[in-house]
């Protein structure tokens, strides 16, 4: 669902409006490690349903451009076929250019194992559960 943006008002500060974004942004992100038919960010994860773990989703954000081997399948050849999950007239459209994702093939990951489960751990605190 579509929320809309905060009325633009000259009595509402800049700093207000970025407030109020960013409660919003956390509002929504909240449960997302919770199973409930309220929210719609639980296990499964990602746009095919295949991961099971929310360590797995980060992990893979992370690595899928310096390691792909570890997520997509390879051809007869030996080539990885990144990006397989999607229809060919969409992989354009994969972000590869900001972080994490300006990593490239053999490169150090953006971020270490300790680092994932940091954020895992900080996006299983986003609930009032």
């Amino acid at each position: 669902m579509k929320h809309p943006s905060p009325r633009r008002n000259s009595s509402v500060s800049e700093f207000s409006r970025i407030q109020i974004s960013r409660s919003r942004a956390v509002r929504h992100a909240r449960h997302v490690t919770t199973r409930s038919t309220r929210s719609p960010c639980t296990a499964p994860y990602g746009h095919n349903g295949y991961f099971t773990t929310l360590r797995d989703v980060v992990r893979f954000y992370v690595t899928r451009d310096t390691n792909p081997e570890l997520w997509y399948p390879t051809d007869a050849a030996g080539n990885v076929q990144k990006f397989n999950d999607l229809p060919t007239e969409y992989q354009g459209n994969v972000n590869t250019e900001e972080v994490p994702y300006d990593r490239k093939l053999g490169e150090q990951p953006r971020l270490t194992d300790d680092e994932i489960d940091a954020v895992v751990a900080f996006l299983n605190a986003l609930t009032d559960r």
